[in-house]
């Protein structure tokens, strides 16, 4: 191992930044689809040694771009996807779009470096510091900019139920915390000397396992209850060049229709339908509003995702519509967090580019997170598209709902990572919360998911599905996550912090 080190802290130019560059790499393979768990540990423990290698702040500033640029390019290519669809009109940004968030969002890991090259702490207090460093920042990337926490370290569990329900007291962000802090400490031995110093990789380790029997404690001791009534969740598989073709609109909806109301629709008596899953503009008087009516159950409702025009399409809204029976609109459900360029332009008086969505409107943003209570359903908290990996921004915590539901379309990704990452991060939100999250994806992956963050129920990426299940129960009591949010973490991290902290003499 000495011998290793020695050989990466050796490179120097283009070779040095290069090395980085592929610990990054390493270390997003560790996410999901793949969940190459031990490159993670390779990866960051690797990145600390070469940080000790810098001779300067410029050094140890780019090595951290070159590492982060590594990490987000694993784990984003698939956003250049979605130029595809229309690849006349945005194909000239698939480079931009494969590269250039990535390179963006390197700078957080590339401050992480530098404030970690700064800092004269050797051994494990360096370790604790590496980590308190890199989740304070990926916090501030979840609402800097309108925030983007995507792929955060702490999801390469998310193959682990019982690795997850740490996240019921601190949250992703801590699990991020945690994860870090394990993962580098092998960079803590001292591997050039005869002795080594296993003592605080040890402990880690424990920890680590300790999480594991916390998790597995507290899944044995959650057993489910459920709602009586079913929900139908219908996945129409429709593909993205097709979707908006006025020539299909008709068909799409029927296609929706019929599979609403096929076998077993006696049985159910809440309907989901994915975002914009409704191929029309929907305007509050529109007779389609009627013609919708006839997917709902008796005394039921159906939930669809729809584009909610007002004004003559002046106003435009992604939006979520309750509709029972007889036509009628029980609630209306704006997206608040909309997706910079996706869904509107930002500062579209100086850049000459285009929404990617289509129409030439910039969607409106709504009012905010909200619980729809409505009469004859139990209350649920409305998530368009990437609103739910948002983790303190899901629920109403003063009116909490009984369940939540996620409306989605990666149909604009393909067959690639970010369907299954996306999936695997809002099944946390259940765990955080302790508050069961049902999921429509036009296609992408629909599933219900129980308070523990379990899957009862799931469809594959690319089919042509209907999910008929019970809804489970929240909680009877709030986590502490959802009582202190972030609070914990940023109190566990300042004791750490003081614990690494000395005095000059």
């Amino acid at each position: 191992m000495h011998r290793y080190i020695q050989k990466i802290q050796s490179y120097i130019g283009i070779k040095r930044y290069f090395l980085s560059f592929f610990l990054g790499c390493l270390t997003g393979l560790a996410l999901s689809p793949t969940y190459l768990i031990p490159l993670a540990v390779i990866g960051l423990t690797s990145h600390l040694w070469q940080i000790d290698s810098c001779t300067n702040k410029k050094q140890s500033f780019w090595l951290g771009w070159f590492f982060g640029l590594g990490f987000f390019v694993t784990g984003l290519y698939w956003i250049s996807f979605a130029l595809l669809i229309d690849i006349r009109t945005f194909g000239w940004m698939i480079p931009f779009a494969m590269f250039g968030i990535p390179a963006v969002l390197a700078f957080y890991s590339a401050i992480c470096s530098l404030i970690t090259f700064k800092v004269s702490c050797k051994g494990y207090k360096k370790v604790i510091l590496f980590a308190a460093i890199w989740t304070t920042l990926e916090i501030l990337r979840g609402f800097l900019f309108t925030g983007f926490p995507w792929n955060l370290i702490g999801y390469i569990w998310t193959f682990s139920d019982s690795m997850l329900q740490i996240t019921s007291i601190m949250g992703i962000f801590g699990l991020s915390l945690l994860t870090v802090f394990v993962f580098a400490m092998p960079y803590s031995i001292n591997w050039e000397k005869k002795v080594k110093n296993t003592k605080p990789t040890i402990l880690a380790l424990l920890l680590l396992f300790a999480i594991f029997i916390f998790g597995q404690y507290r899944l044995s001791n959650g057993n489910n209850s459920f709602h009586p009534d079913k929900i139908r969740i219908v996945q129409g598989n429709i593909a993205q060049n097709n979707k908006w073709d006025a020539r299909n609109s008709q068909k799409i909806l029927n296609k929706y229709i019929s599979q609403s109301v096929s076998a077993g629709f006696e049985d159910v008596k809440y309907i989901l339908w994915p975002e914009a899953a409704v191929p029309f503009y929907i305007e509050d008087d529109s007779p389609l509003i009627t013609i919708l009516g006839s997917a709902v159950p008796q005394d039921g409702y159906l939930l669809t995702g729809t584009i909610h025009g007002l004004e003559n399409g002046s106003v435009v809204y992604n939006a979520i519509h309750t509709i029972n029976q007889y036509g009628e609109v029980a609630a209306i459900y704006h997206k608040s967090h909309l997706v910079p360029f996706g869904e509107y332009v930002p500062l579209r008086s100086i850049l000459p580019i285009d929404k990617i969505t289509p129409g030439q409107v910039d969607f409106s943003k709504g009012d905010g997170i909200t619980t729809l209570d409505i009469k004859g359903m139990p209350s649920f908290s409305p998530l368009i598209c990437y609103e739910a990996i948002f983790p303190n921004k899901v629920i109403d915590k003063n009116t909490p709902p009984q369940f939540m539901i996620n409306v989605t379309n990666d149909a604009w990704y393909g067959n690639s990572s970010g369907p299954y990452q996306h999936f695997n991060m809002v099944k946390v939100r259940a765990v955080e919360h302790g508050i069961p999250l049902i999921r429509a994806a036009n296609t992408g992956i629909s599933g219900v998911i129980d308070a523990y963050g379990r899957i009862i129920a799931r469809t594959s990426l690319g089919e042509d599905a209907v999910l008929d299940s019970k809804i489970p129960q929240s909680l009877t009591s709030p986590t502490l996550y959802t009582k202190f949010g972030n609070l914990s973490v940023i109190a566990i991290m300042i004791i750490m912090c003081g614990i690494c902290y000395k005095k000059k003499d």
